[in-house]
């Protein structure tokens, strides 16, 4: 298989991964990920994530608890349901989740840091899908990141000042990976034809 070939077949089968292997990713593995993410575009190239590895269990649980209590009391049903699942773990019991947060810049007036954390963030899961690692995005605790609810949980975060955290991504060896949902389609259209 040449590059362009197995570039387009990493992305054809990268899939959102919700159940791990309970072991953990060697550090050397974890930095090429996470320098994935570095390198990618960000808006006027300014570069301002920032990542937080969690590897410990304790930590883990810890925020998947926080965020579990808060789910079981914001406005959606179907966070709520996941909120007060005891058997639920939000971060599927990931072995490593990363806490992707960006420089917040009131002069902009806009949200591009929040675009490239999600740039960012597909970087390094479809660097995680080529070294064998699945991934998932997190995206439900936004509201609780950016409300500031989760206040006491990040005090323990090393997050340089006026940064935001804003989603997650679990990391980790793949105990189950589930089929390629069908494509909608019918999402592009050409005006020079």
């Amino acid at each position: 298989m040449d590059q362009q070939q197995a570039v387009l077949q990493n992305i054809l089968t990268r899939r959102s991964v919700r159940k791990y292997q309970q072991k953990p990713i060697p550090h050397d593995v974890l930095e090429k990920i996470l320098e994935a993410g570095f390198w990618a575009p960000s808006a006027s190239n300014r570069q301002t994530w920032h990542f937080t590895v969690m590897t410990n269990k304790d930590t883990i649980d810890k925020w998947n608890e926080a965020g579990k209590q808060w789910m079981a009391h914001c406005g959606r049903e179907s966070q709520q349901r996941i909120g007060r699942d005891p058997e639920r773990h939000v971060f599927f019991h990931a072995p490593c989740v990363l806490l992707v947060s960006y420089k917040k810049d009131p002069s902009w007036h806009s949200n591009w840091g929040e675009v490239d954390t999600a740039l960012a963030a597909e970087n390094i899961m479809l660097a995680a899908h080529a070294m064998g690692l699945g991934s998932c995005y997190i995206g439900w605790f936004t509201p609780w990141l950016k409300s500031g609810a989760a206040g006491e949980l990040l005090r323990d975060v090393p997050l340089p000042e006026h940064y935001q955290p804003f989603h997650f991504i679990t990391l980790g060896y793949p105990e189950q990976v589930g089929p390629a949902p069908k494509r909608i389609g019918g999402y592009i259209d050409y005006l020079d034809d």
